[in-house]
């Protein structure tokens, strides 16, 4: 006979297996499982894959860590696993610049890798809200992003946005709201399908997450806006490159050399090896000069790379005294301009020479004068004539300085170099002027990874105390230190998002690759070969007339708002998920 005893004995422990089975936390390894896959579908997104489709669903992984019910040990690890995973694979291009570089690679990789924690951590705090993660997700993705382009100096590569270089139409937003708009769709979209595939219990329970997501009403909010978002950037995209009426600008012609880093660090040195450094170095150079005079390239501006020309620009400060110049060094200034002027004259036309300077001038709050290096680009008249100068701004760490050398000595050992090398910052953005047939043209240079930079790009397109805005900008760079890596086409890349975000074309001219042209749209309109893979590691001449782009840029006068905005919501949300207790 069947009693009520029976009934009990038959139904409740059935369900307190359930419960059981559902609180079982998810293990480090499962998690890192997940996390893992994130890492390697956020690497194919870049070069040397460039596969950037696949940054519209790579975080959907990862996310599983936000909804997992597991130790915070084992969490927090398998996020950091994942970041350290894809940092040592994005950044392994570093390790091949110096031997000494392979400590810069893993230190870089570690601190990029920290990011990936801390996102999950404030995604974890915000889920207390029940928001869905297709408005959280973009808005914790891109506030990490604004802090690592600026904290300790600023990385800012790799971001989500910069995995779309690609896709004209939906980048043209970088014109509103710079990179970081794009990234705000690419982490939306991954926000949203994540939402989508946690709904279902099946793969809810395949995932082991829990079931605290949004509201129905929510979710479909969040999914409704991110659709809209990607659909009006896509219109948005396809009108802007509609507008193509661009004035011819001037003939630009490019240089490009295949100089070997070893090479280039031995053409300082007081020794024969310096002398022969600097005798390759001036024989390829001619070679490209002659090719240039074959092809009858007859252009306003020759521009060489960074760091090119073999000798320094020599400047003396105007109260300098003699007693205090070593022996000869006005006469050195004299032959420095000479054989400058020599190279323009060649050229027929103004050339924009890529060297270091070495100034002789009074130390700040001293009464003894002592000499001060820059990374400059000088500009040459037709006429033999200096015509303005722009020193670096914003100077590489351990490549051009080592930070805190004299609070860290143990700083160096992250450096390429066992002396003194450190370069002075340039303090202003020099617009340069380039007298024309018709008129006269003003540009602006950001040499080697200043172009990564987007404040000192829209800086140049708004009028500033440095000066008026420009008619176009030029990128130089030497990129001899990679030996034809990925990091060359990501170095590209991220160039072509300051012609959007400035609504200017951009030349660059690249030791070792890649020189090219990029119209205010983006539009690669020139390379040194065929496809960017086939624009490095060999020695040639670029020429192109620019397109003059007029459009005005929204982001060039409001900057960062998107990143800051989404910056300002997290620490608000932040802040209220203090008062709500834990789910």
């Amino acid at each position: 006979m069947i009693t009520m005893g029976t009934l009990a004995k038959f139904s409740i422990k059935p369900q307190a297996a359930a419960v059981t089975a559902a609180a079982r936390p998810a293990s480090f390894w499962r998690l890192s499982a997940f996390a893992s896959a994130s890492a390697v579908l956020l690497w194919g997104s870049f070069f040397p894959l460039n596969c950037g489709v696949l940054a519209w669903f790579a975080l959907v992984p990862l996310l599983v860590l936000v909804r997992a019910e597991s130790s915070p040990r084992a969490i927090y690890g398998a996020a950091m696993a994942g970041g350290m995973i894809f940092a040592l694979a994005a950044l392994k291009w570093m390790r091949v610049a110096d031997p000494m570089m392979v400590f810069a690679w893993i230190a870089l990789a570690f601190y990029v890798a920290l990011y990936f924690p801390l996102a999950i951590w404030m995604l974890r705090r915000l889920d207390r809200l029940r928001l869905p993660l297709a408005l959280t997700a973009p808005a914790v993705w891109v506030s990490l992003e604004y802090l690592r382009a600026h904290f300790l100096g600023g990385f800012a590569w790799y971001f989500l946005g910069y995995a779309q270089h690609d896709f004209l139409p939906m980048i043209q937003i970088a014109d509103l709201g710079g990179a970081f708009a794009v990234s705000v769709l690419v982490a939306a979209v991954n926000g949203m399908l994540f939402e989508l595939l946690s709904r279902l219990p099946a793969i809810r329970a395949w995932l082991g997450i829990s079931s605290n997501s949004p509201r129905r009403h929510m979710a479909l909010v969040g999914a409704s806006i991110t659709i809209l978002l990607v659909a009006c950037s896509a219109g948005y995209g396809y009108w802007r490159l509609g507008q193509n009426d661009f004035a011819q600008g001037p003939r630009v012609t490019l240089i490009q050399t295949n100089i070997p880093q070893e090479v280039k660090n031995e053409k300082s040195d007081d020794n024969d090896d310096g002398t022969r450094a600097r005798k390759r170095i001036m024989s390829e150079l001619e070679q490209l000069s002659n090719l240039i005079k074959q092809e009858r390239l007859n252009s306003t501006l020759t521009v060489w790379p960074e760091t090119t020309y073999p000798y320094d620009w020599l400047e003396i400060a105007d109260d300098a005294p003699d007693g205090d110049l070593p022996e000869g060094f006005r006469q050195d200034c004299d032959v420095c301009r000479r054989e400058c002027a020599a190279v323009a004259s060649y050229y027929h036309s103004a050339v924009l020479l890529g060297m270091n300077t070495l100034r002789y001038g009074k130390l700040q709050d001293k009464d003894r004068f002592n000499s001060a290096r820059f990374n400059s680009a000088v500009l040459i008249g037709k006429d033999g004539r200096e015509r303005g100068r722009y020193d670096k701004i914003h100077c590489v760490p351990f490549g051009e300085y080592v930070p805190a050398r004299e609070t860290c000595p143990w700083m160096m050992h992250f450096s390429p170099y066992d002396h003194e090398y450190s370069l002075t910052p340039g303090t202003v953005q020099t617009r340069l002027l380039l007298p024309g047939e018709n008129r006269d043209y003003r540009f602006g240079v950001l040499i080697c990874y200043e172009d990564s930079d987007a404040v000192l790009a829209r800086h140049l397109v708004c009028d500033t105390s440095d000066g008026p805005r420009v008619d176009f900008l030029v990128n130089i760079s030497n990129d001899g230190w990679f030996k034809g890596t990925e990091e060359h086409e990501l170095h590209m890349a991220v160039c072509r998002f300051r012609a959007i975000e400035t609504r200017r074309a951009v030349v660059r001219a690249v030791n070792m690759g890649i020189s090219g042209v990029f119209d205010g749209s983006g539009r690669c309109l020139i390379a040194a070969g065929p496809t960017w893979r086939e624009s490095k590691k060999f020695a040639t001449v670029v020429s192109a007339d620019l397109p003059l782009d007029t459009r005005s840029s929204f982001y060039a006068l409001a900057g960062d708002w998107v990143a800051v905005a989404c910056a300002v919501s997290c620490v608000g949300l932040l802040g209220v998920t203090a008062f709500r207790p834990r789910n």
